[in-house]
């Protein structure tokens, strides 16, 4: 009714404030100011009144129907002008008149009444330069400066200098600036939309001598930072470019045999652009909005389906709702493949994720990593820069802000659990960009000896603990201790081979032999056997899954959780995500020189 509404402070959407809303919403230019509205509630057999304030108003030209300027409150302003600045008598015979004219223009003759009634004379010379920039900007006031530089041809004119304006200035009867309508006569908006940084290139490149493409530095910068980290796949995050120009930018690019996707038909500008070596991988778009683009992706020779999401977060809050619901229905789809999430998301997961700028912690901050939380999306090993967006301001003006993200669920990890996100510095844009490394699983190594908990509670422990340490030792004491301590560990080692190794296999093959043993009862229900079978299998099943559950918790180290509540698959999501985040990817050595090979960080 009032307009389209596009974002509110924090008390409105937390309803901590009963009094009054406070919104941001896009008008309509051709459509009046609205400042109150009837509403019908249930709660009343009346309609309710609302009213409207304004806490700003752009200009709205009546004309034009446009927001930006008011032709005639310019008009007014420039007759208002003219008047002041003319000094010549009111009363002057044609003779007078014509001989001002030819002053400021050679031979040239003004006849009275050939354009209607001319009772005022504005010489150019008589103009200062106060007026000669009002005058240009009633000219063309809804034109901009384009990007070459070049002003328009009206604003030229009006401040040459040269030559008499009065052959330009005629309207209605008055002397008034001639304006060509650059906004044409339509309904219009006002879009307030924020000043971004352009990555890549808006405009058709040139060719120089020879035919080489003259390529912009954004998309030259773009290009080598793709070649020189010998990408297959990329993803450019707030590029701002609109439909006409989509192959320009691709083209502008210089990537040969690569392929390019975008979500431009979602909205004004293209925000998401994604890129793939199309001799290398073969990629399936799947879903694509105004805030993200989610594809498959596999490679030509053969390998693991992969799903990336591709996310450039909304910059209001309420926005923002549409993506974090996106992501948490996606997590029961993607339950079965490797899924990967990263991009600008406009948000950040704590209060260390920032400096400068506003300290508070809003409501609506919270909702970002309770989305990361019931998503069970696990962050990438980090390395490099830890704030990904700067304002580019310096002192107390200068704003630091994690805003950039990458996560994978559970399969991602479990295929790739050496994966890492590289937070390198930034080059063009003001946000650092991001390199994603899939390194394949390290090779096998034997694991070290570990107590578990779990085999106090299984049956022969506290025999096989006797029978180990009744083996005589030589030596003094403290020999003696540790001989029998190495023995212990061969003999609970085989212990665990013979009872616990490989718990969730036994935890699931003795699930299938309880279902069927209870088939055998249902079908020979007399048979005592039978009957006691079943017991057995199921006793058995529960003994198996308490201690696949306390390998598992002693394992993710979570200790505010008690045993016995089934927590068995949120202990194994815990234990993915300590052994990622501790996984050690790399390593300096004295001399400077960072390794990262497994095989050569193992020693250490």
């Amino acid at each position: 009714m009032v307009g389209k509404p596009l974002s509110c402070d924090e008390p409105t959407i937390s309803c901590s404030r009963l009094d009054y809303a406070r919104l941001c919403i896009e008008l309509n230019a051709s459509l009046p100011f609205i400042h109150q509205f009837e509403i019908e509630s249930p709660l009343s057999d009346e309609p309710q009144l609302v009213k409207v304030d304004y806490e700003w108003k752009p200009p709205r030209c009546e004309r034009c129907q446009c927001f930006g300027h008011n032709c005639v409150a310019k008009e007014e302003q420039l007759m208002k002008l003219t008047q002041k600045e003319d000094k010549r008598p009111a009363e002057q015979t044609p003779s007078e008149v014509k001989e001002s004219t030819n002053m400021g223009n050679g031979d040239q003759e003004t006849k009275p009444g050939k354009m209607g009634q001319i009772n005022e004379v504005v010489d150019a010379t008589s103009i200062t330069p106060q007026a000669s920039t009002s005058l240009k900007q009633s000219i063309d006031p809804c034109r901009q400066d384009k990007p070459n530089g070049k002003a328009p041809q009206a604003s030229q004119e009006a401040s040459s200098g040269s030559g008499n304006v009065a052959s330009e200035i005629h309207e209605k009867g008055n002397w008034l600036p001639r304006r060509k309508r650059s906004c044409p006569r339509k309904k219009g908006k006002l879009l307030l939309l924020p000043s971004l940084p352009a990555s890549i290139p808006l405009r058709s490149s040139r060719r120089r001598k020879g035919g080489k493409r003259n390529m912009r530095p954004e998309a030259s910068k773009v290009q080598q930072w793709a070649t020189k980290n010998r990408l297959n796949l990329m993803g450019i995050m707030e590029p701002r470019v609109m439909i006409p120009n989509i192959a320009v930018v691709e083209e502008g690019l210089g990537m040969r045999d690569w392929t390019f996707f975008s979500n431009v038909y979602h909205g004004p500008l293209c925000r998401i652009m994604i890129g793939w070596n199309s001799n290398v991988l073969e990629v399936t778009i799947l879903s694509s909005s105004g805030q993200w683009v989610t594809c498959d992706t596999k490679r030509k020779d053969g390998g693991q389906v992969i799903r990336v999401t591709f996310v450039y977060g909304s910059s209001t809050s309420v926005e923002r709702q549409e993506l974090w619901h996106y992501l948490k229905y996606q997590k029961s789809i993607n339950d079965s493949v490797p899924w990967l999430v990263t991009g600008d998301f406009n948000a950040i997961m704590r209060v260390t994720d920032r400096q400068g700028g506003d300290s508070n912690w809003y409501r609506h901050m919270e909702d970002f990593p309770n989305c990361a939380l019931e998503s069970e999306l696990i962050h990438l090993a980090a390395e490099g820069h830890h704030f990904t967006w700067h304002n580019r301001q310096q002192g107390t003006a200068s704003i630091l802000r994690k805003l950039d993200w990458a996560f994978g669920n559970q399969n991602l990890i479990r295929l790739w659990p050496q994966a890492k996100a590289t937070f390198q510095a930034r080059i063009e844009s003001d946000h650092n960009p991001i390199l994603i490394t899939l390194s394949p699983k390290p090779p096998y190594q034997r694991a070290r000896f570990k107590f578990l908990n779990l085999w106090t509670d299984l049956d022969g422990y506290e025999e096989t603990v006797r029978a180990s340490w009744g083996i005589e030792a030589q030596g003094n004491p403290f020999s003696r201790l540790t001989t029998k301590l190495r023995t212990l560990k061969g003999y609970l080692n085989n212990f665990h081979k013979r009872n616990s190794s490989h718990i969730s296999s036994r935890v699931v093959q003795a699930e299938r032999k309880w279902k069927e043993a209870q088939d055998f009862l249902d079908q020979h229900p007399q048979d005592l056997e039978a009957g006691k079978r079943e017991r057995d299998m199921g006793n058995l099943y529960s003994a198996l899954r308490k201690a696949e559950e306390s390998f598992f918790k002693q394992r993710s180290r979570v200790n505010w959780l008690q045993l016995g509540d089934r927590n068995t698959s949120f202990f194994h999501r815990s234990l993915l995500h300590r052994r990622h985040r501790n996984g050690i990817t790399s390593l300096c050595r004295d001399s400077g020189e960072v390794i990262r090979n497994p095989e050569e960080i193992d020693p250490y």
